[in-house]
């Protein structure tokens, strides 16, 4: 399959993510344009590239920036062309599996340290 899942959460220094786990704020998967968002959040310099080579690929971030973008319920939106697989098919700006602990993130602070991990499906 080609494309992304993507995790936000609430930084914990360099222990590694555990998706579920009570740092976890938001989960999903999209198909391989559904990481546009990250790409114009460091163009602006809202994030920065950590570490990675998509297994995962991480960033830093601020409350602020990020969780606006999943505010409404709903991961960010992208635009991207069909994926015809072996055995599947991902329509464009396909986006699945999305949970938000809305909770948590409404307990963040708009300067609370954010990690988003993007983890290659292909």
């Amino acid at each position: 399959m080609l494309g992304w899942f993507i995790v936000i959460s609430i930084a914990g220094g360099d222990e590694p993510m555990k998706v579920g786990d009570v740092r976890t704020l938001a989960t999903w998967r999209s198909s391989i344009g559904g990481v546009d968002w990250i790409d114009r959040l460091v163009e602006r310099r809202l994030a920065k590239f950590e570490s990675g080579n998509g297994y995962p690929t991480r960033f830093s971030t601020i409350a602020a920036a990020a969780l606006p973008l999943i505010a409404n319920g709903k991961p960010p939106a992208h635009s991207d062309f069909p994926v015809h697989g072996d055995d599947y098919f991902m329509p464009a700006g396909w986006i699945g599996d999305f949970t938000a602990y809305v909770e948590r993130i409404a307990s963040c602070k708009p300067t609370d340290s954010l990690v988003i991990e993007v983890w290659d499906l292909s």
